[in-house]
């Protein structure tokens, strides 16, 4: 007996497509933003130009005597080069807001030696695309412990100057710790540094800043006991020379060797961010899946109980087909094979909207953060975990409503013998 199509007319099918393909969109979304989270940090990773990272754990205490610690390890013979960094928090009174910001001490002449011919800085992972740099080089300010010249340069991330209308010789006040400083803007950088999730709620713009003067501002310069120099500082950044960046056992065996001279701070390789990155991904994905799995189960148990509803309603006509020779088989094909289809169509359907949703996301986070990467990718892989997911759990959740149909009984109708 051939299909008839019994349970694909009406416009309760409409509604159930539609509902389905709603929730094929969030989980094709959740995915996709999983897959770019996943692609951007890897690339970050990979175009760092930090071969090892010398910090701590602890941002508040910090590295002391950054920058004599920085010309210890430059003296090696193995290193190109090693410059001190450091963030901190700070809030600028801008357009008559007291925003958050976060801040980078970096020292201009060492720092470039980390960037690419493209302006491209990267620090722990975090992109900062560079279009303008500071005109003084060196750290002036650190000299004589702290009491040389300030130099007041600042680069500003592009959010605030789009926002608040800043631009090269602008003013700004910057209060921290040590207390408030006068700054003008030199230029401006675009940075993944507060681009979304949770750091965006915490600071709203981020700033760079000769190291000196950052440490000054927050309060790592001197000692808040009795005013000695402590010159704290996040971290230090080193870069080997490329004879031992090709030998990996002796670039192992280097970096053991700083473990084993700064035992009390963390040193981190190329190696040791990819496997953190692996296990912090691993998490992502974890939580992508489940919250696709529930948003999958939302959307097909709707499918099931439409389809039961209609088992339900169509009850005689299926006890007529049976009567009249349907055999338990092509039941079954008729209700499973027609809810599958309705799947089918409705993940297809889904599949463009996504696109969309994706473009509408990456357009909304390159234009809120300047920084032009991707933050949702739907590509043929992602579309196959989505429609795998969606294929493995509507195959099981609609044999339900397709033996509820197979069991209905003829009620005294006269009918040939069942049969598969």
């Amino acid at each position: 007996m051939s299909l008839s199509w019994l349970f694909l007319k009406g416009r309760r099918v409409v509604a159930t497509s539609v509902a389905v393909m709603l929730s094929a969109v969030l989980v094709l979304s959740m995915l996709s933003v999983s897959e770019a989270l996943e692609k951007s940090a890897e690339e970050r990773e990979r175009a760092s130009r930090e071969d090892i990272l010398l910090t701590t754990t602890y941002l508040s205490n910090g590295i002391p005597g950054g920058h004599a610690l920085s010309e210890e390890i430059s003296s090696d013979s193995n290193v190109t080069v090693a410059t001190p960094i450091s963030l901190a928090i700070a809030s600028a009174l801008v357009g008559g807001e007291d925003l958050p910001l976060v801040g980078v001490g970096v020292i201009p002449g060492e720092i470039e030696k980390f960037m690419g011919e493209d302006g491209v800085l990267f620090i722990s992972g975090q992109k900062m695309e560079i279009s303008d740099f500071f005109e003084e080089k060196g750290d002036p300010y650190f000299a004589g412990g702290y009491k040389g010249r300030w130099t007041g340069e600042i680069l500003l991330d592009e959010v605030l100057k789009g926002k608040y209308g800043l631009r090269k010789g602008s003013r700004i006040e910057l209060s921290g710790p040590g207390g408030r400083m006068n700054f003008t803007v030199s230029g401006f950088f675009s940075t993944t540094l507060t681009g979304g999730g949770v750091v965006s709620y915490y600071v709203k713009g981020a700033f760079m800043v000769h190291l000196s003067e950052l440490q000054a501002l927050s309060g790592l310069a001197l000692s808040p006991d009795n005013g000695t120099v402590v010159d704290r500082c996040w971290g230090i950044l080193i870069k080997v020379s490329e004879k031992l960046r090709e030998d990996n056992e002796a670039f192992e065996s280097f970096a053991s060797s700083l473990k084993a001279r700064y035992p009390l701070y963390k040193v981190i390789t190329p190696q040791e961010r990819f496997k953190r990155l692996d296990e912090q991904y691993n998490l992502v994905k974890v939580f992508s899946f489940s919250i696709s799995f529930i948003s999958a189960s939302v959307g097909l148990l709707f499918l099931l109980a439409i389809m039961y509803i209609n088992v339900q309603q169509k009850g005689q006509l299926l006890r007529v087909l049976k009567a009249i020779g349907a055999s338990n088989r092509d039941i079954f094909l008729e209700v499973y094979l027609s809810s599958l289809l309705i799947l089918f169509v409705s993940f297809l359907s889904a599949i463009p909207v996504s696109y969309f949703v994706a473009g509408y996301i990456n357009d909304y986070f390159v234009s809120s953060t300047g920084i032009d990467v991707s933050y949702a990718i739907l590509n043929t892989s992602v579309a196959l975990k989505a429609f795998l997911i969606f294929a493995g759990l509507g195959a099981v959740l609609n044999l339900y409503p397709t033996f509820k149909a197979v069991r209905i009984k003829l009620e005294g109708v006269r009918a040939p013998p069942e049969r598969w």
